[in-house]
C-alpha cells in the first residue's frame, strides 16, 4: 500500500501543470495548433515543408503568446520532437485523423479542436473539424482544457503538453501535415481534370456551333500553345501577386499588432493618467498654499534684502579702502625691493672689485717676487760662470794652481753650484704653489659671488610672492600677512 501510495505521489506531481515558465517555452495546445496551422499553410503556398519556421513566424508567435522564448532553431527542433499524447492509452503516433479524437473525452476535443480551427482560420485557412459549415468551433468554456482535478482520468492537453520531461510534446503535426497535402493534391488533380474535360466540351460546342472544320479545329489547336504561355504568364504574374498579398498581409498583421500595442499602452497612460489626477489636485492645492506663504513671506524677504545691500555696501566701501592701502603697500613694496637690489648690486659690485683688486696685488706680487728670485739666481748663475771662465783662463795662461787646492776649489764650487740649484728648485715651486693657492682663492671667491647672487634672486622673488599673497588676500577680505624678516 505504501508503495502505491508513493506511486500516486509521484503520478499526482507528474500531472501537476507547471507555473514557472521563464526557464522553458510552454508548449500549449494552442502554440501546437499555431504551428501546425503554419506548417499546413507553407503546404498550400508551395514554399516546401522547411521553410515555415522563420523568424518573422517567431516574433509573431513571441507577441502572440507574450514570450520572447521562441527562437527559430527552439522551434525546429520541437518540432522534430512533435509528439501528441492525447489518448488514455498512450502516445498516438503515425497518421491521426479528425475522426480518432472521438476517442476522448468531449470536452478535451472541443478544447482542442478550438484551438486548431482557430490557429487555420488565423492564417487564412478553412477550419479543419467543420464538415458542414465554415464556423470554428466554440469553446466550451473560457480557459484552455480543464485541470487535473476534474477529470483526474483523462490528463488535460495543457498539462500534458506542458510536461517537456515526460511527453516530449506533441508530434502529429508532421503526419497530419502530409495527410492534408495528399488530400490537397487529389484536389488538385481533380480540378485538373475537371478543366480538361471542360475543355473538351468546350471545343465540341464550339464544333457544333460553328460548324468549323477539322482544318480549322488543327489550326485553333495550333494556336492553344501560345495561348497555354499566356495563361502560364498569367499564372506567374498570380502567383507574384499571392506573394505580394501574403506580404501585404504579413505587414498589416505586423501593423495590427504595433496597433493593439499602442492601444494598449495608450489605455495604461490614460489610466496612470486619471489614477495621478487627484495627487495632481493634491499638488496643486500645495502648491497654492506654498504660493500663499511665499507671498506673505515676500515682505520680510524684502527687507532682508535691504538690509544684506546696506550691509554689502559697508562692506564694498572697507574693501576698497583695504584695497587703496594694498596697493600703497605695493608701491613701498617696489621702491623697497628696488633699494635693496641696487644696495645688493652695489654690495655685490664693491666685493667683486675688491677681490679682483686683491688677487690681482697678490698675483702681482707673487710674479714680481719671482721674477726678482729668477734675476736674482740668473745673476748669481752668471757670476759662476764668470769666474768660472777666468779661472779657466788663468789656467790657460799658465798660472797653474797647486794640484791639491784646484781639486779642492772644484769641489767646493761643484758643491756651491747644486746648492744653488737645488734652493732654485725649492723656491719656484713654492712659487708654483702660491700660484695655484692664489688661483683656487679666485674660484672659491666667484662661487661665493654666485652664492650672493642666487640669494639675492631668491630675496626678490620671495617679497615679490609676499606682496603679492597680501595683495589677494587683501582683496579677498582675509587678514594681513606677517612681512617677511
Amino acid at each position: 500500500m505504501g508503495k502505491r501510495k508513493r506511486s500516486d505521489e509521484q503520478a499526482a506531481n507528474r500531472i501537476k501543470p507547471k507555473t514557472k515558465v521563464s526557464h522553458h517555452i510552454s508548449w500549449a495546445d494552442e502554440i501546437v495548433a499555431a504551428l501546425i496551422a503554419s506548417y499546413q499553410k507553407s503546404f498550400e503556398s508551395g514554399e516546401g515543408v522547411g521553410s515555415f519556421i522563420t523568424d518573422a513566424m517567431c516574433n509573431q508567435m513571441n507577441s502572440k503568446f507574450g514570450t520572447d522564448k521562441f527562437t527559430v532553431e527552439k522551434i525546429r527542433t520541437k518540432w522534430n520532437k512533435l509528439r501528441f499524447n492525447l489518448s488514455p492509452q498512450g502516445t498516438i503516433q503515425g497518421c491521426m485523423r479528425s475522426l480518432d479524437i472521438g476517442d476522448f473525452s468531449k470536452v478535451i476535443k472541443k478544447n482542442a479542436q478550438a484551438c486548431l480551427d482557430e490557429a487555420f482560420v488565423a492564417e487564412g485557412l478553412q477550419p479543419m473539424f467543420t464538415a458542414d459549415t465554415r464556423d470554428p468551433v466554440n469553446r466550451v468554456h473560457d480557459g484552455a482544457t480543464p485541470a487535473p482535478h476534474d477529470s483526474p482520468e483523462i490528463p488535460s492537453i495543457a498539462t500534458e503538453l506542458s510536461h517537456e520531461t515526460e511527453n516530449n510534446v506533441v508530434s502529429h503535426g508532421r503526419p497530419l501535415s502530409m495527410d492534408l497535402y495528399h488530400d490537397l493534391r487529389e484536389s488538385r488533380n481533380r480540378r485538373d481534370l475537371a478543366t480538361a474535360e471542360n475543355d473538351k466540351l468546350v471545343d465540341e460546342k464550339l464544333r457544333a456551333k460553328s460548324n468549323i472544320t477539322e482544318q480549322q479545329l488543327e489550326q485553333l489547336r495550333g494556336e492553344k500553345p501560345s495561348l497555354s504561355e499566356e495563361l502560364a504568364k498569367v499564372k506567374e504574374d498570380k502567383t507574384d501577386l499571392e506573394g505580394r498579398i501574403q506580404e501585404v498581409k504579413e505587414e498589416s498583421e505586423a501593423l495590427r499588432e504595433n496597433l493593439c500595442q499602442e492601444k494598449e499602452n495608450l489605455i495604461q497612460t490614460v489610466a496612470g493618467l486619471k489614477s495621478g489626477k487627484q495627487s495632481d489636485l493634491e499638488k496643486k492645492e500645495n502648491l497654492i498654499q506654498t504660493v500663499a506663504g511665499l507671498k506673505s513671506a515676500k515682505q520680510s524677504d524684502l527687507e532682508m534684502i535691504s538690509a544684506l545691500q546696506k550691509e554689502l555696501s559697508i562692506k564694498n566701501n572697507e574693501h576698497m579702502a583695504s584695497i587703496a592701502a594694498l596697493n600703497e603697500q605695493k608701491v613701498k613694496a617696489a621702491e623697497q625691493m628696488r633699494q635693496e637690489k641696487e644696495h645688493s648690486a652695489m654690495k655685490i659690485g664693491e666685493l667683486e672689485h675688491i677681490h679682483a683688486r686683491s688677487l690681482e696685488e697678490q698675483k702681482t706680487q707673487a710674479e714680481e717676487a719671482l721674477h726678482a728670485q729668477t734675476h736674482h739666481y740668473l745673476q748669481v748663475v752668471g757670476d759662476l760662470d764668470r769666474s768660472l771662465n777666468e779661472q779657466i783662463q788663468e789656467k790657460k795662461r799658465g798660472k797653474s794652481l797647486p794640484k791639491s787646492g784646484t781639486s779642492n776649489w772644484e769641489s767646493n764650487q761643484s758643491e756651491t753650484n747644486r746648492q744653488v740649484c737645488s734652493h732654485m728648485e725649492i723656491q719656484i715651486r713654492q712659487n708654483k704653489r702660491q700660484i695655484r693657492e692664489l688661483e683656487s682663492d679666485i674660484e672659491k671667491q666667484k662661487k661665493t659671488d654666485d652664492k650672493l647672487r642666487r640669494q639675492l634672486q631668491s630675496r626678490e622673488r620671495e617679497l615679490k610672492s609676499y606682496y603679492l599673497c597680501g595683495q589677494l588676500r587683501m582683496m579677498s577680505g582675509e587678514p594681513e600677512l606677517v612681512g617677511p624678516n
